[in-house]
């Protein structure tokens, strides 16, 4: 059996339920003894619907996926790697307003799965925090000036592309409308000095905040993100996407809000390889003061498929900028490219910005974008996150 979310106006929001797995669904079962347990959610006229469980406990031979009603977007199957110590698990969005979860359950593993759909959140619009009454762009729809990575402009960066993450995250307790709002950002996998392909996943520190930053659980938020690898056209311009690699949770490592950046771990390890996906890349990175004689942002504006943006000239050197429309000349701290092809938008915060050798100096914070007067960026430098931080533990050096 399934149930039907009622229309209401929103965005990305969740609705708050206790939902498990003994007392809703349906279970199949097999000729070979094994059962399959189905879950089918409608949310009217949402473009997509994501999940949080809490108290997920997989059986080692069991996996769970979801897909949508037309067989067009399907995520899994997981296994019991998504099993965490705190049992948050975060699905990432499945297209359409129509979606199935599916537990397959072995008869070696009868009665030892167990979870609760804790949240259910979906998307009309994405609207930004401070425009409730925007009718704008709907969800995977950025403007028309970006790039597609697989563009012949991106193809100088045929591996660092598999670096970037399309991040899920949420607002806390927003006020205007009193639900979790829940959004979009980037950010990309670096390598460390050891080479021991730790999960470090560079990204902005602002992806957290709140309207009540002083009192939000960092972690408890980072524990619920989910992270799609590889969100890309087929080709230039197709409308149909690669194969995808999702994962669920992230432990947070050191932030800083002078230069905007966090460094996250991932709780899973990513496996590269899985299913023919290209190898994972962990990108490398420049922490010099060198100004680079070019830049590209490669990133998911709205959430969208991934673009490219370059801007054949030297960035600015600048200080920080609450809107990234004006020119803050009185600091250090950010770069700010003037983008020649392509563009950022919301969603696009926390990607990374390379220099001329394809190395990461910075990450996204502010912006302008090609509806405003200029068309630029402000990215937090790896220069300052390195080792100017008050506190040593909060270096990217430390890391």
């Amino acid at each position: 059996m399934g149930f039907s979310i009622q229309n209401y106006f929103c965005i990305r929001k969740n609705f708050f339920y206790e939902l498990n797995i003994e007392e809703v669904g349906t279970w199949e079962n097999l000729a070979n003894g094994d059962r399959l347990w189905r879950y089918h959610i409608v949310c009217p006229n949402a473009f997509s619907v994501n999940f949080v469980f809490e108290n997920m406990k997989l059986a080692d031979n069991s996996s769970l996926s979801f897909y949508n009603e037309d067989n067009e977007s399907l995520l899994g199957p997981y296994n019991s790697r998504i099993n965490r110590k705190h049992g948050v698990f975060s699905s990432h969005t499945i297209d359409g307003q129509s979606v199935f979860i599916e537990l397959y359950e072995p008869r070696i593993d009868y009665g030892q799965n167990m979870f609760t759909i804790s949240k259910v959140v979906y998307g009309y619009k994405e609207i930004s925090l401070q425009q409730f009454n925007s009718k704008s762009s709907q969800i995977q729809s950025s403007h028309s000036c970006n790039v597609d990575i697989n563009c012949s402009e991106g193809d100088g960066f045929c591996r660092e592309k598999y670096s970037i993450a399309v991040v899920i995250s949420k607002y806390q307790n927003p006020s205007p409308i009193g639900h979790d709002l829940w959004h979009h950002c980037s950010g990309s996998l670096v390598n460390n000095t050891a080479e021991d392909y730790k999960p470090y996943f560079l990204t902005a520190f602002h992806c957290l905040w709140s309207y009540n930053p002083s009192s939000l659980p960092y972690q408890d938020i980072a524990d619920q993100w989910s992270f799609k690898f590889g969100y890309m056209t087929e080709s230039c311009n197709s409308t149909t996407y690669r194969q995808t690699l999702e994962y669920s949770g992230a432990d947070i490592i050191s932030h800083w809000s002078a230069t905007d950046f966090l460094l996250v771990e991932l709780q899973d390890q990513p496996i590269s390889g899985e299913v023919g996906f290209p190898e994972l890349y962990f990108n490398g990175w420049d922490r010099t003061n060198n100004i680079p004689s070019n830049t590209t942002g490669i990133h998911h504006p709205r959430g969208d498929y991934m673009k490219i943006a370059v801007d054949n000239d030297q960035p600015l050197v600048v200080g920080s900028s609450q809107q990234g429309c004006t020119t803050n000349t009185s600091g250090t701290h950010y770069w700010k490219p003037f983008w020649d092809l392509g563009t950022t938008q919301r969603g696009s915060s926390g990607s990374p910005l390379y220099n001329e050798d394809r190395r990461v100096i910075g990450q996204m914070s502010t912006l302008c974008d090609c509806d405003a007067v200029v068309n630029k960026s402000e990215y937090g430098r790896i220069y300052h996150s390195w080792n100017d931080v008050t506190n040593s533990i909060n270096h990217l050096k430390t890391w």
